[in-house]
């Protein structure tokens, strides 16, 4: 078996690996979602949600007024700016004056703790909160009217410190945002439906991360995050080392992608890699081995590699046939006598072949030879070798025929 051969096996088996994972994934997605029965409204703690803002994200005042419409009995929105000429402001004015009957504050500035100014405001509104049940969502999330319902519900159980949710994308006209939004939904999903499937949640998503004051002072509060590359799955992390649950709320949210180009999708995809190298090492690692469209890719690289080095071995093969037996027959015109090996053909006094070749398909010099009384010259005194084959019974890609017919 050739090594192009064995390589096309291994890669084949690592390829259906991708399809056992979209298997798992598929299932994973089945117990999550199946049976899951509506939220009960009998439990209603008061709610703050933080919103950090930078900037003016695609559709950015409904995604703003979606956390406004929510059919929630009390709850306040906390907004931070980094400062008056954020291009957010305006839009959130608006909101304020169209939703007066929700307590909606506006916060500009934030202390500078670290590198971090989404963590800066983050601590900033949590000092500000009013209640002690805390939601906080990116910039660019929009929510269902039932969302803090959905969020809100497993903390009936005071063993859970943290919740979270899984989002999908809501895709512009540009291609780039389009197979960012694909790509949350068959791959970024996927994979924390298959982490949930197999072990209890260590992490929660930028997308929605609700805990407590109390749970946020046990970590050390935002003002310990706020170094942190990824502090969402830091956030998660570590209130789950603290023995509390971290929950995955049975509503998905809303992902707004921007209108992006393909230089800026790769490189938010270059960000995104990074940030799961940092939080899942082991994680990062093993997403190579669920990416079926590149495996394939490889396979038929080395299918492509096995043929044309296949190719070269049969015209290495034909070439040396030729040699030989030509080889032979000038022989037993030169000496009146059929060579005995083809060791004879590489006399140093008189040469024929300068070396005995290697059989390219068996890779030996194992070549078959036939001998017989075939009269090359009236002085042939006699018998010995009239001819060489290949000892491979392997079939050719040519017509099939094996090697040793040649």
């Amino acid at each position: 078996m050739s090594f192009g051969h064995e390589l096309r096996i291994l890669i084949l088996v690592i390829a259906a690996g991708p399809f056992a994972y979209y298997l798992v994934a598929t299932l994973a997605a089945l117990r999550f979602f199946w049976g899951r029965r509506g939220v009960r409204r009998d439990f209603a703690p008061p709610v703050s949600i933080l919103k950090p803002i930078r900037g003016l994200d695609r559709d950015a005042y409904e995604n703003y007024a979606s956390f406004c419409r929510l059919d929630y009995p009390e709850y306040e929105i906390l907004f931070n700016v980094a400062d008056e000429r954020d291009a957010a402001i305006p839009l959130l004015e608006r909101l304020i004056r169209e939703f007066p009957e929700r307590p909606i504050r506006l916060f500009l500035g934030a202390e500078q703790l670290g590198s971090s100014n989404k963590v800066n405001k983050l601590s900033n509104m949590v000092a500000e909160a009013r209640y002690d049940l805390l939601v906080m969502s990116d910039s660019d999330i929009r929510v269902a009217p039932d969302y803090l319902w959905s969020v809100v519900a497993p903390f009936r159980d005071p063993r859970v410190g943290a919740v979270t949710c899984l989002y999908r994308g809501i895709a512009g006209k540009s291609f780039g945002s389009i197979i960012e939004a694909l790509g949350n939904t068959s791959d970024f999903a996927a994979g924390v439906l298959v982490a949930w499937l197999f072990r209890s949640v260590n992490f929660a998503l930028g997308a929605t991360m609700a805990t407590t004051k109390q749970r946020m002072a046990e970590i050390g509060g935002f003002e310990d995050l706020v170094d942190h590359f990824t502090d969402d799955h830091e956030l998660g992390n570590r209130i789950s080392k603290l023995g509390y649950r971290v929950e995955i709320a049975t509503l998905p949210v809303d992902t707004v992608y921007p209108e992006t180009s393909m230089k800026e999708y790769f490189r938010h995809q270059l960000r995104w890699s990074l940030a799961i190298r940092h939080a899942e090492p082991a994680g990062y690692v093993g997403r190579i081995f669920v990416h079926a469209i590149f495996w394939m890719l490889v396979g038929i690289a080395a299918a492509r590699y096995d043929r044309s080095v296949q190719r070269a071995k049969e015209a290495t093969l034909k070439t040396d046939l030729q040699v030989m037996r030509q080889a032979i027959d000038n022989y037993t015109l030169d000496k009146e006598a059929a060579p005995q090996s083809l060791e004879d053909l590489v006399n140093p006094q008189a040469p024929y072949l300068r070396e005995v070749p290697m059989d390219p398909m068996t890779r030996a010099k194992d070549w078959h030879l036939d001998f017989g009384d075939l009269v090359l010259s009236p002085d042939q005194t006699n018998n010995g070798i009239v001819d060489v084959h290949s000892s491979s019974s392997l079939p050719s890609s040519i017509d099939g025929s094996p090697y040793s017919s040649w």
